[in-house]
């Protein structure tokens, strides 16, 4: 969220922004105004000027956190963060010493609960973003020709790091493969909403 609307590369450049490390680090290497900071002190920098802008979280999170008293414009997409997962880590000894049946317990909650977070949030995002337009937050999408900047700047990023770091191209390149299956689905998927459903 933010004291300006950033709708353009231009705009992102202008502003003073809290931003996590890895695409911290993308956009102050390509000229952007780059703050770190711990969560707890994104809304005091807020207050006092000290940043423009700061990224935090899903809308239902930024709510109540408090974004809205703060804030003026709310950007959309979450470019920094394409997907969410959560993660249950387990020291590997103590993994291999449960019985199969505990394993396949402890499986299926973890799906259970991934899924249940994943559609408990959105539904609490959805009631955010009515909550933040009520106070006059402002809602900016940022363009296409933005987000595809951002996409060419994230590449050229990884380009750099999987040479330097063996563990990071395994796992990047696992996902680049992922995606090449993913992406041709998902867009055979994509149907328009009616009017009627995104008019307000």
């Amino acid at each position: 969220m933010a004291n300006k609307p950033i709708d353009s590369i231009e705009a992102l450049k202008s502003v003073k922004l809290r931003m996590m490390p890895i695409m911290g680090e993308i956009l102050a290497a390509n000229g952007c105004n780059v703050v770190f900071m711990s969560a707890a002190e994104i809304i005091p920098s807020m207050e006092r000027g000290v940043i423009d802008a700061g990224e935090y979280s899903i809308p239902a999170l930024d709510q109540t956190f408090g974004f809205q008293d703060v804030a003026k414009y709310y950007m959309r997409p979450g470019f920094h963060q394409p997907c969410a997962t959560q993660q249950l880590v387990i020291n590997k000894k103590n993994w291999e010493s449960l019985p199969e049946d505990l394993k396949r317990i402890i499986q299926v909650a973890c799906k259970e609960n991934q899924m249940y977070m994943l559609n408990d949030a959105a539904a609490r995002s959805i009631k955010a973003m009515e909550d933040f337009e009520k106070m006059g937050v402002e809602l900016v999408v940022m363009p296409d020709e933005m987000i595809a900047t951002l996409q060419e700047w994230t590449n050229a990023w990884y380009e750099k790091k999987v040479k330097e770091d063996p563990f990071l191209a395994k796992v990047h390149q696992s996902q680049v493969e992922f995606l090449k299956m993913w992406a041709p689905y998902k867009q055979t998927e994509k149907i328009p909403y009616p009017d009627w459903a995104l008019s307000q």
